[in-house]
C-alpha cells in the first residue's frame, strides 16, 4: 500500500514552494522513487498506446500501482523573502 500521506510531509519540508506545477510533479516523482526504491515512477505516461491519453504520473511497485492527476493552485506570492 502506498503511503502518499508521508511522502507529501516530508515533501512540503523540504520544498513548501514549487514555481510551477512541473516543478511540483518532478519533486513528488523523486520523492516516491526515493520512497519507493523497487518501483517505477513514470511522468506524463500513457496508459493506452492508442488512445490519446496521458497520466502525470504512474507508479509501480510490485503488484501494487497508482495513477496520478496533479494539479496545482497558484496563488500571489505575497512574501517579500525568498524561502530557503
Amino acid at each position: 500500500m502506498f503511503d502518499l500521506g508521508t511522502t507529501m510531509k516530508a515533501l512540503a519540508e523540504e520544498r513548501p514552494v514549487f514555481h510551477s506545477e512541473a516543478d511540483f510533479q518532478h519533486a513528488l516523482a523523486w520523492a516516491l522513487q526515493r520512497q519507493y526504491q523497487a518501483g517505477s515512477v513514470r511522468l506524463d505516461y500513457k496508459p493506452f498506446p492508442e488512445e490519446r491519453f496521458y497520466l502525470d504520473m504512474w507508479i509501480r511497485v510490485g503488484d501494487e500501482a497508482c495513477a496520478f492527476e496533479l494539479k496545482y493552485p497558484t496563488r500571489t506570492w505575497t512574501n517579500e523573502t525568498l524561502p530557503p
